[in-house]
């Protein structure tokens, strides 16, 4: 892996924009088809959040990333209060503005990423391990005591997740990262109790009533094995037609299963999602200093766990609900947008570096 991260270096920056285009267009594409029965042509609002994102790839990409550092506690504590106005003033997780809704955590989890990755580039990781491990579970502990007050636990295991990554690519000692990740892992099963929905959305993942709590799975498993190797085709899927709840939003990727079947599923979103995190993965280790380097493999990160949770939720059996989009696949404006942040982000990292591997040609 490591050598091919290495030869992608050259190309991490084309690679990165034909993944990330891909994804968008497509994703865009299922949102509408999967949604077409209910809002007809108000689901071509999904093009307009494409069209928004695809320009501020290009225009968050000419932003330095250094830019992001020095305004590091300004974006975080902004982040903080932005995840507690839902609960301020109506509870739940969503900000509603008019027609307009927006989920805070999908732009807040960019400014933590940010900041964990500035508190974790002005030190001596491998020396000083529990000391970095300390000062990024503080950083989390404001963000995830919002998050559960919400409630959104699979948010909270996403940033755990995530920073676990980001002090691992840091240089923390590895020995103190394992005990750390059993203590954040037992923490967070303690937490599964503090609602009643969490325990029954598990036992219904490990034989439950399927006909109740496991329902939704049930249903998506459904689409995803009726999909066949070449699928139903763009308006074939049956599910989506009120049989599959979410269909347009968390649970997508059984509508696109269900219509491209695996060849083109794989076509469609595996090829095109591979390549962002290659290039992402790329331009991290290939990065000119450590700054660089975490904030380009957190935000990778964070999109590859994200979208690991979200179909293992919808495709693995024995992996409980938790509700969360797949990046550049759901319905609506926060988490596509999103996605175009971060990667607009790891996109300007590309491009400094290409800068000064040219300056340096050109003194040579």
């Amino acid at each position: 892996m490591g050598y091919l991260l290495k030869h992608m270096e050259n190309r991490a920056k084309l690679l990165l924009d034909i993944g990330v285009i891909a994804l968008g267009f497509f994703g865009t594409v299922f949102v509408i088809s999967a949604e077409w029965y209910y809002v007809y042509l108000k689901s071509l609002n999904q093009f307009l959040y494409f069209t928004f994102g695809v320009v501020l790839f290009y225009a968050i990409s000419s932003i330095s990333y250094g830019f992001w550092a020095r305004i590091r506690w300004l974006l975080y504590l902004f982040s903080l209060g932005f995840l507690f106005l839902p609960i301020l003033f109506h509870g739940g997780r969503w900000i509603h503005i008019g027609s307009i809704s927006i989920q805070p955590y999908e732009f807040a989890k960019i400014a933590i990423v940010l900041f964990l990755a500035s508190l974790l580039s002005e030190r001596n990781n491998n020396k000083d391990s529990w000391r970095s491990i300390i000062l990024t579970l503080l950083s989390l502990s404001f963000p995830i005591a919002i998050l559960i007050m919400q409630p959104h636990f699979g948010a909270c295991v996403i940033l755990v997740c995530t920073a676990g990554v980001m002090l691992f690519l840091a240089g923390v000692k590895l020995r103190h990262l394992l005990i750390t990740s059993l203590i954040a892992l037992l923490v967070l099963g303690l937490l599964l109790p503090l609602k009643g929905y969490r325990i029954r959305r598990l036992h219904s993942a490990y034989g439950g009533n399927e006909l109740a709590e496991g329902y939704q799975k049930r249903q998506a498993l459904i689409a995803i094995g009726s999909g066949g190797p070449i699928g139903k085709g763009p308006i074939g899927s049956v599910m989506k037609f009120g049989y599959l709840p979410e269909a347009h939003s968390d649970f997508l990727f059984a509508i696109a299963a269900e219509e491209s079947g695996l060849f083109f599923t794989f076509l469609f979103f595996f090829c095109p999602f591979i390549l962002l995190l290659l290039s992402g993965f790329s331009i991290s280790f290939s990065s000119p200093n450590p700054l660089a380097s975490l904030i380009a493999g957190g935000l990778t990160s964070i999109i590859a766990i994200q979208a690991l949770l979200n179909l293992s939720m919808v495709s693995v059996k024995f992996v409980p609900v938790i509700g969360i989009p797949l990046p550049f696949f759901a319905h609506g404006g926060s988490s596509l947008i999103s996605s175009f942040i971060a990667t607009g982000i790891i996109r300007n990292i590309a491009l400094q570096k290409e800068a000064m591997t040219y300056q340096e040609k050109k003194s040579q």
